[in-house]
This record gives C-alpha cells, sequence and structure tokens, in this order.
C-alpha cells in the first residue's frame, strides 16, 4: 500500500521501526543472520571464487583433480606434506626441485621420464606393485582402469589416500636428491627435508586429533 496511508497497522509498524532506530538502548529482540541469507551469500562467494579458479593459469596440476571449487570443499582430505605435494606437484618432486635448480637432474630413478605427479601415478616402474593395488581397489570398487585425476580425488578419495606412494615418496626423493649433492649444500638440503619431515609429523598428529 502506497506509502502506508490510511492504514493504521502499516502506520503503527513503520512508528515502532523509526523508534527501534533511533533508540540505541532497547534490547535486541533478534540479532541472528537468516539460514536463507546465508545459503545466498555462500552460494554467490562460491561462484565467484569458481569464476576466478577457472579464469586463474596458477594450479593446472590441482585443477585437474579439484575442477570444481565445491567438490575440494565437500572433501576432508587427510593433508599431509605428501599428499599436497602430489596434488600441487610442488614441493618433494625431482621436477620441481630441478625447476628450482636444488638438484640438476629432474629424471625419476626409473629412467622413463621426470618425475612428476603424473609419472608417480599411471607410469613408474618402482610404483608398479603400488598402482597394482590402487587399480584393483577402485575396479573393486565398481571403478574402471585408466582413471582421470578429478576421479581419483573425488569418487575414490579414500582409495587415493591410502595410495602407497604417499608413504613411500619422501624416502625415495630424499635418497635420489642427496645422492647429487655437494658438501656444501647437503646440510642446507638435510635441513629442509629435516624440515617437512617434522612438518608432516605435525600434520598427521593434526588430522588424528
Amino acid at each position: 500500500m502506497k506509502a502506508h496511508n490510511n492504514n493504521s497497522g502499516n502506520e503503527l509498524a513503520d512508528q515502532l521501526a523509526k523508534e527501534a532506530a533511533c533508540d540505541g538502548e532497547l534490547d535486541i529482540a533478534y540479532n541472528k543472520y537468516p539460514k536463507s541469507a546465508v545459503i545466498s551469500e555462500l552460494k554467490e562467494l562460491g561462484q565467484q571464487w569458481q569464476s576466478e579458479w577457472d579464469s586463474s593459469n596458477k594450479g593446472a596440476l590441482t585443477k585437474t583433480f579439484f575442477p570444481k571449487v565445491k567438490d575440494r570443499l565437500a572433501k576432508r582430505l587427510q593433508m599431509c606434506l605428501n599428499v599436497s605435494t602430489v596434488i600441487t606437484g610442488h614441493g618433494k618432486l625431482r621436477a620441481y626441485l630441478h625447476r628450482f635448480k636444488i638438484i640438476d637432474d629432474p629424471m625419476c630413478p626409473c629412467e622413463m621420464n621426470p618425475r612428476t605427479t603424473e609419472h608417480l601415478i599411471r607410469e613408474c616402474t618402482l610404483f608398479r606393485k603400488q598402482r597394482q593395488r590402487l587399480k584393483n581397489s577402485i575396479i573393486k570398487a565398481s571403478g574402471s582402469w585408466p582413471i582421470s585425476n578429478t576421479e581419483l580425488a573425488n569418487t575414490y578419495t579414500n582409495i587415493f589416500q591410502n595410495f602407497d606412494v604417499f608413504l613411500t615418496v619422501h624416502l625415495s626423493i630424499f635418497i635420489s636428491v642427496i645422492s647429487q649433492l655437494d658438501a656444501q649444500n647437503f646440510c642446507f638440503t638435510l635441513n629442509l627435508f629435516h624440515a617437512s619431515t617434522c612438518f608432516e609429523q605435525m600434520c598427521s598428529k593434526h588430522v588424528e586429533a
């Protein structure tokens, strides 16, 4: 009704609203954020986040695991240094260490290709047994092989997190790295790996807690 004219109920409601707005000492009767507003805001933020994720030229490997932001938010990943390294391609992979000139050779000890996430998961002969266990577990769960990174991370999350490569990649990379270092860089890298191990243990304890 236009301007509440000649409607006593609306006029009274308008008057009370003005009095409440001007009275700083008035007790708050309701101060909760409406659930519908929260859902609407989260949806809007999610769309914005997805748009930024799609347009970014960063995180190319991570996008193969989680192309949709909502899928990552829905997952309770047991994050540790090894899982993070494989999903992001950053950290203790030989290809990554070579990129920053920490080591001279990015090649995997299997001598097939540079040691990257894709190499570890799909072709490294040193992890043939681990890969076969991963494959068998996925097929047993009604999946198929080969499989995309997106399916690995989202459909078969628990199986993927138990992939044995996560448990063994740290030691094998450490051994391969220190074998190439001179005496001056050895102590630096030893401290670096020691720090990463401590961080990994802290993450594990946090997840268990």
